[in-house]
């Protein structure tokens, strides 16, 4: 290459360099222009944020102002409007009592279980009195509770509850001076029947607000003249409306009590909490802000206080509430609903005339609301056949409980009807199939030692509710509802049921489930006590009636005789019974069977084998040999051990009428007579009764 093309390039080279040079140079200044240019914008910017936030200032400052000028307006108008209630309060008013929480035909019945509540509070109330002005310590300060289902007696239990307070202070006087009064002033807050909790935001306001205007409407008609003087509305809804927006439970007592108010006993019970928004929140941490935890807060504010009146509260509400008082401190007493087992008013009987009719009220499992409506079927057809008047029980009471027959599917029914008959102990935190028990209507749930806090329930069927329930859905034979005893029962019928009990018995267990002699038998009194603890595989059973005197001692259960050449065809422990309406020949030693015997057997009335769990996985196999003692027969332990059992088999025990339990010489007994029914028959006890009442063999 020559030097002239070599200089030519280096030319070309240089001048690419150059252009090369004023590009970077160009874009140097493009950047620094664009810097400038980011700089101003965000000076603007900047200045945009100050002018967004001076103008937020600005709107802030006037809704403000508009605010103060709307407050101002409202709190005059409303000094205006609640003028009438400085007025009043400052007047002496007389005390009167709250409108009636329950107008059923029930009302005016005898209450029923008196003496047990007032046990139960008897402690709780001499505590509470203790303490009173000492300290304000919520452990020392209980606050009575009663959650239960509808129709159970919540409404008849606060209006009892004063007169019920009185009592236990009538006995606290009787062992220590008295400081308050033992005459109640009551305070009963509803939150239904036309005094439904409003708009808690924009009608009730706060939880003293609520006790307050409800206490003070109490007042209303006991001082007609000054409520009218001063001008206070005569409707609630305005009433509750005009109520100042600071008003306390404090101002309303002294207005009653003035001069008397350090000394005085007052009882506030609330009714229906179910109806205050957070009653479905009460377990969540969140709950406690809501109104249904603050007027339970109010409550024992006023039970808790050191000055006086000496308050005594009870609340009361549609479900349970353990979950709403979970994690306070707050001392309660929960008060077990009693049953209605007698029907009277100043100690007369209520209902009409009938034959069946204590059959009936058993029937009802001393459910007010069931009984009220047996009442009235009474009243309509006085003369009608038992099963007449359970159809129009069962008709009134879907009418006026529909959920409590919408259950579904049947297995979920089935399994509440086992574990009513079993006493089994329920969680609150499980369900019985898909149920939750405790919002099934008609049916209570009875806690372990009375108190809910132990979360373990056992459930408590009436027998109306089993008769609804089958009224609509298909069972087995066995679960169907047994016979009212329309005719007189007789010495075989007692035998039947109590052999058809214990199928059902056995059917509220699972098949092959390892059982305490204890639960399957709940509520009898067995001897010896290490029986109770006695295991044994439960089968499910089918019953029988044999047509043949049969042996029931294990060593020849199910035989004719004892010793002796078995029947043709048949192998030991096998006998021909009727079964499903079919004759066929069982073998006894499956322990499928449960057979009632012939009569005059020298043997068991009734009779079934059972595995019994030994040691080691050492089975073997007993006799459950029942024996039905009707009317005043006598009643000799050791001859009917040594008639229908051997050693090891256990021997049931049931007269129809009250007898001392007997004494068993260390041999297997389980006894139930009338003592043990209510326990033992659970739902079924009405037909167990109703045969201490027939005639004597």
């Amino acid at each position: 290459m020559s030097g002239v093309e070599l200089e030519r390039r280096r030319i070309r080279h240089q001048e690419e360099v150059e252009k090369a040079e004023k590009k970077v140079q160009e874009a140097e200044r493009k950047v620094e222009r664009a810097k400038k240019e980011v700089q101003e914008a965000e000076r603007k910017v900047e200045r945009a944020k100050k002018e967004v936030q001076e103008a937020k200032k600005e709107v802030e400052k006037a809704e403000k102002e508009v605010k103060e000028a709307k407050a101002s307006g409202r709190t005059k108008e409303s000094e205006a409007r609640s003028s009438w209630c400085e007025k009043l309060l400052a007047k002496k008013l007389k005390f009167g009592a709250a409108d009636q929480l329950l107008a059923t035909v029930g009302a005016t019945w005898d209450y029923c279980g008196k003496e047990v509540l007032r046990e139960s509070m008897q402690i709780p109330i001499q505590k509470l009195h203790e303490q009173k002005g000492k300290n304000s310590d919520k452990q020392l300060h209980p606050l009575f509770i009663a959650f239960a289902g509808p129709g159970q007696g919540k409404s008849r239990l606060l209006t009892e509850f004063p007169g019920l307070v009185e009592q236990c202070l009538q006995n606290v006087s009787e062992r220590q001076k008295l400081k308050f009064s033992k005459q109640t002033t009551s305070f009963m807050i509803s939150c239904e029947n036309g005094l439904s909790p409003g708009d808690w935001a924009t009608v009730e306001l706060n939880a003293q607000r609520f006790v307050a205007c409800r206490m003070l409407w109490q007042l209303r008609n006991a001082n007609k003249e000054a409520f009218r003087e001063v001008g206070a509305p005569t409707d609630f809804a305005e009433f509750r409306i005009q109520c100042p927006a600071d008003l306390t439970p404090s101002p309303v007592l002294k207005s009653v009590l003035r001069d008397e108010l350090n000394h005085s006993t007052v009882v506030i019970g609330v009714d229906g909490m179910q109806g205050l928004p957070g009653f479905t929140d009460r377990s969540d941490a969140a709950g406690k802000d809501l109104p249904f935890y603050q007027v339970m807060q109010e409550v024992c504010r006023l039970v808790n206080q050191m000055e006086g009146p000496f308050v005594v509260a009870c609340v009361a509400a549609l479900q349970n509430v353990k979950s709403g008082l979970a994690g306070s401190p707050q001392a309660r007493v929960f008060l077990e609903l009693p049953r209605v087992t007698a029907v009277t008013r100043n100690k007369q009987p209520v209902l009409p005339g009938h034959r069946l009719k204590d059959l009936l009220i058993e029937d009802m499992g001393g459910h007010g609301r069931a009984l009220e409506c047996l009442l009235e079927a009474l009243m309509e057809m006085p003369n009608a056949a038992a099963t007449a008047l359970v159809g129009a029980v069962m008709r009134q009471l879907r009418q006026k409980y529909p959920d409590a027959i919408q259950l579904e599917p049947e297995a979920d029914l089935k399994e509440l009807l086992r574990a009513a008959v079993s006493g089994r102990w329920i969680s609150s935190r499980d369900t019985v199939g898909n149920l939750d028990p405790e919002k099934v209507e008609l049916i209570r749930v009875k806690f372990k030692d009375g108190d809910p806090s132990q979360c373990l329930y056992r459930i408590d069927l009436p027998y109306i509710w089993l008769h609804l329930m089958l009224s609509l859905s298909k069972f087995s034979d066995d679960l169907q509802p047994w016979n009212l005893f329309e005719s007189e029962p007789t010495w075989q019928q007692w035998e039947e049921f109590n052999a058809r009990f214990r199928v059902l018995r056995a059917s509220a267990f699972e098949d092959g489930q390892v059982v305490d002699i204890a639960d399957l038998h709940r509520g009898a009194v067995i001897q010896p006590d290490s029986l109770k603890s006695t295991k044994v595989i439960n089968r499910h059973l089918q019953f029988a009636k044999s047509g043949h005197q049969l042996f029931s001692r294990s060593s020849c259960c199910g035989n004719p005789k004892a010793r002796t050449n078995l029947p043709k065809g048949l192998g030991m422990h096998q006998c021909v019974v009727e079964m499903t309406n079919q004759s066929l020949t069982v073998t006894l030693t499956d322990k499928r069977v449960l057979v009632v015997n012939a009569a005059g057997a020298p043997a068991a009335d009734a009779f079934l084998m059972l595995e019994e769990v030994g040691a080691g996985g050492n089975n073997h196999t007993i006799s459950e040999c029942l024996q039905c003692k009707k009317g005043e027969s006598r009643l000799e332990v050791e001859i009917e051990l040594d008639k229908a059992c051997d050693k090891a088999d256990i021997l049931v025990l049931l007269p129809t009428t009250t007898k001392t339990v007997p004494h068993s010489g260390g041999r297997r007994l389980i006894f139930v007579s009338e003592a043990q029914y209510q326990e033992y028959f659970g739902f079924y006890a009405g037909r167990a009764f109703y045969q201490t009442r027939a005639a004597k063999p």
